[in-house]
């Protein structure tokens, strides 16, 4: 492993570092709620306490590396896939113009010899609502949503979708599924293929890749998993180790925001993302990781 390379870091708002506008000192603190963060609101002030802060930062310069990142918060499976893509000039990408100057800001782009490993954050598998359906791709929204409402019932999106792509649908889930559960488990392996087929075009080029998640529907599928299961980094907390950030966020409430009693000009904040002390534990557990791979710096 080479000093001076970089690390990409893909995933949602948990990798971005949302919610890390509450903790920084100044007197502007542009967001109350979970779900309305507003990019227009934080300063250049702000934005640079969350990079400073982030576990992406704190990894790369225990290192003494350099990390990347989304420039927007948020995404799911499906736009990280395809950022990473677009960053190394990999898959739909790979015949388009590779203009790395930093002029270009706002379309980041590396070669291989440029990074030394990718990180990926798992996200809600439910916010990839392409799916193929007798070779034709289906938009099937709100199926974050709905998911959430825990109805498991597919008339549901009856009333989310237009006719023609619910009789899509309700044909594809009758014909390949005896229950909801069943289609829950698809989306979760669909997410999992792509990120399959992302690491081995990474890993060509001679970058290493690591994976860790927020949620906890994926692990079991991981661990049977003999190829992702060895890239999977656990999260390890005092003596016991947590297989998502979900997990240890719910077994130790201060390390979610909304439950951790931190409060902004006197107020709760009801926010669900990880507190700062959180993302120096995601750091502290990525770096573990990665030094078990018995790689000498260089």
């Amino acid at each position: 492993m080479y000093k001076g390379k970089g690390i990409i870091f893909v995933g949602c708002s948990f990798t971005w570092g949302g919610g890390l506008e509450y903790f920084a000192p100044f007197k502007d603190i542009p967001n109350t709620q979970d779900g309305e963060f507003d990019e227009k609101k934080i300063t250049f002030a702000i934005m640079n306490f969350i990079k400073a802060n982030r576990f992406s930062r704190l990894v790369a310069n225990h290192f003494g590396m350099w990390e990347v990142n989304r420039l927007n918060c948020g995404g799911s499976n499906a736009t990280s896939i395809d950022d990473v893509q677009f960053m190394l000039s990999l898959g739909r990408h790979s015949n388009t113009n590779n203009s790395k100057h930093f002029e270009n800001i706002k379309l980041q782009r590396y070669s291989e010899d440029e990074i030394e490993y990718l990180v990926f954050q798992l996200t809600d598998p439910y916010r990839n609502y392409h799916i193929n359906v007798d070779n034709e791709e289906l938009v099937i929204t709100n199926i974050a949503n709905i998911e959430k409402t825990n109805e498991k019932n597919i008339n549901t999106f009856k009333n989310v979708l237009d006719s023609n792509t619910f009789d899509k649908f309700f044909k594809f889930y009758i014909n390949n599924f005896n229950s909801w559960e069943e289609m829950e488990d698809y989306f979760i392996l669909e997410n999992l293929k792509g990120l399959i087929e992302l690491f081995k075009e990474v890993e060509s080029l001679g970058i290493k890749c690591k994976l860790w998640s927020w949620h906890n529907e994926y692990v079991s599928f991981i661990k049977k998993h003999e190829y992702l299961s060895s890239k999977f980094i656990k999260l390890k907390y005092e003596d016991t180790e947590f297989d998502c950030l979900y997990d240890l966020m719910n077994k130790h409430l201060k390390f979610k925001i909304r439950t951790s009693g931190f409060l902004v000009n006197g107020k709760p904040i009801n926010d669900d993302h990880q507190t700062i002390e959180c993302h120096k534990i995601i750091a502290d557990s990525i770096i573990n990781s990665i030094e078990k791979d018995n790689i000498i710096l260089h």
